[in-house]
């Protein structure tokens, strides 16, 4: 045996003495490895989007939702050379609608196409989160799990398959969140200027972007005030310029538009202290909500509670009890009933709207997998990670009037640094209020995305760089069901109006039947009948939709998800379903004495 020799000290982590130490030595391997594995986010986060996009499979050429409104503004801007919003859509859409048409000059029209520039707009907005929470000042793993987090989300991943507003107006308030989280930490008034840009973008393609500035603006009056600074004159200009000229550009498009068709006030013959009542009720639901999207981080945070190597002060679990009590008092006795309280995404076991006329207004409870009682433990389970995020904005949000100012850079103060915490709680509680408010009369489940931006970061800024082994299988495991379920539930949905176009192309191609004798759902008869259906009643309305409703002028034929006692099956179509697992059918119908051939 040799004699042992003492080693020498690394150099990476000691130099001579009085000297500074020095750099860490880089990780062994090739540096475009090192950089995956260490640096980067978007490589990461790409590789799983297009994994997902791979699974779900985009291809169709029909619409989704309300993504025919905007397809229609396309094609007349192809067509007339004329930028319109479809008198029936609430967004003024246009970026929405230059981009789509881009892609159609480009490839040619179709919905496939337009599918595919929102699913590129989706893969920016995981990387904007998960800088976010970088420039919050997490570490790496902790963003790249925002970034998982908006990925593995069932409505964002139903939602990036469509040519619906919601995912790009997401990505350009991401965008707009990360510039103003820079700008809080940094002071650089370039930041300031790109956050408003965004922002001014977000709230051209709809209008709840405002929003995204009002955040800002609160977070950086409060954090001058707690300084007992002014806010510099350069970062004032650097903030309204872009809001100027976003809302001059707004109303040069407003006057040139028609006037959109007044929408139908679902929450008619409520009394208002009813309405401000559900108002509150909805903040609510809406942070419960936002506990069932970061389930998997508050999973982990609750092993660092029990192992206590993360400590609340009495504040936070104040906070805590209060709102478990609260938001469990609104489910039971003011909304009866589990999550999904909202509509049109999430229902009881999938995603995406059952947009057929018989499911949608006859049997309104038909789902074709059930999970019964299930959704109360769900909904119990994000009711006490709703607790979490605002035990989390108690510890974030303290304000501490006159406290001095370090001569340090802000860089190099800790997470969530110069009001950060602050502009989450303002972003989350602005975009909240202005789309679950007295004034509005329906509510959708969709509307509560851009508030998963600071859920996520807030949640995921509270786990510790070294988590309990019972954490981490809690985190994996969670993860990887939100997102077997998010992937699952947009290939059905998919899947199942795949098989619904097929009928309807065997109705007009095969038996013969024009547009206008087909009852083929929401989106076929919004494409193809709802403009003969106008000028036919003389009417402007879009909401004057017919006693058939969905602008349906004759239902001699129609598609279903079931077998109708007052129709014939004259085909089934077959599709295959991953939730459940098993072989489904969407049914082509004729009524009694229709012609099977025209």
């Amino acid at each position: 045996m040799g004699r042992k020799t003492k080693r020498k000290p690394d150099s990476a982590k000691a130099g001579k003495p009085g000297e500074a130490p020095r750099p860490a030595a880089p990780a062994p391997g090739p540096r475009w490895w090192r950089y995956l594995t260490r640096e980067s986010l978007l490589i990461p986060l790409l590789l799983l989007f297009l994994v997902t996009v791979v699974l779900v499979n985009p291809r169709g050429d029909f619409p989704l939702n309300d993504d025919w409104l905007f397809a229609k503004s396309v094609q007349t801007l192809l067509k007339e050379h004329r930028l319109v919003r479809h008198p029936f859509a609430a967004p003024s859409a246009a970026p929405q609608i230059l981009w789509g048409a881009l892609a159609a000059a480009l490839f040619g029209f179709s919905f496939t196409a337009l599918r595919a520039t929102t699913l590129l707009v989706a893969a920016l907005g995981c990387w904007a989160v998960a800088r976010c929470a970088r420039a919050c000042g997490l570490s790496r793993n902790a963003a790249l799990l925002c970034g998982a987090l908006v990925l593995c989300n069932p409505l964002f991943v139903n939602l990036s398959f469509t040519f619906m507003t919601d995912v790009p107006f997401f990505t350009l308030m991401a965008f707009s969140a990360l510039f103003s989280l820079r700008a809080l930490r940094s002071g650089r008034a370039r930041d300031v200027c790109l956050a408003s840009a965004f922002g001014g973008a977000a709230f051209f393609l709809r209008q709840f972007g405002v929003c995204a500035g009002g955040a800002y603006a609160l977070a950086a009056a409060l954090v001058s005030y707690q300084r007992r600074q002014r806010i510099p004159l350069r970062h004032c200009v650097a903030f309204l310029a872009p809001w100027l000229a976003a809302g001059l550009l707004f109303l040069i498009w407003r006057a040139a538009q028609e006037p959109r068709a007044p929408g139908h006030d679902f929450s008619a013959g409520r009394s208002w202290p009813f309405r401000i009542a559900l108002c509150f009720s909805y903040a609510a639901v809406i942070t419960t909500y936002m506990g069932l999207y970061v389930l998997p981080a508050a999973w982990a945070r609750a092993s660092q509670l029990v192992t206590r190597r993360e400590r609340w002060r009495p504040a936070q679990w104040a906070g805590f009890g209060a709102f478990t009590a609260l938001a469990a008092s609104f489910l039971l006795f003011v909304h009866c009933r589990p999550l999904p309280v909202l509509y049109n995404i999430l229902y009881d076991l999938g995603t995406g709207p059952l947009l057929l006329r018989y499911a949608q207004y006859v049997y309104r409870g038909w789902a074709p997998v059930h999970i019964g009682d299930w959704w109360w433990a769900i909904t119990l389970l994000a009711v006490a990670a709703g607790g979490v995020l605002v035990a989390d904005l108690i510890h974030r949000c303290r304000l501490r009037p006159g406290e001095p100012v370090s001569d340090a850079p802000p860089q190099a103060d800790g997470p969530f640094a110069g009001g950060q915490g602050w502009f989450l709680f303002f972003w989350a509680a602005l975009v909240t209020a202005s789309s679950y408010n007295p004034f509005v009369s329906c509510a959708f489940d969709r509307y509560t995305l851009p508030v998963l931006i600071p859920a996520a970061v807030l949640c995921a800024g509270g786990l510790t760089p070294r988590l309990p082994k019972a954490g981490k299988a809690l985190l994996g495991l969670t993860l990887a069901l939100f997102y077997l379920f998010s992937v699952a539930a947009a290939h059905d949905y998919l899947a199942w109006n795949r098989a619904r176009w097929a009928g309807l192309d065997y109705l007009r191609n095969e038996v013969g039947a024009p547009p206008e004798r087909i009852d083929g759902g929401y989106e076929f008869n919004g494409m193809y009948t709802s403009d003969t259906f106008m000028e036919l009643h003389d009417t402007r309305d879009f909401y004057e939709r017919g006693d058939k409703e969905w602008w349906v002028l004759d239902d001699t034929y129609a598609v279903s998800f079931f077998l109708r006692e007052d129709y014939e099956e004259i085909a089934r179509m077959p599709y295959f379903a991953w939730l459940g697992m098993e072989r489904r059918y969407i049914f082509v119908l004729k009524r009694p004495g229709a012609p099977a051939r025209l």
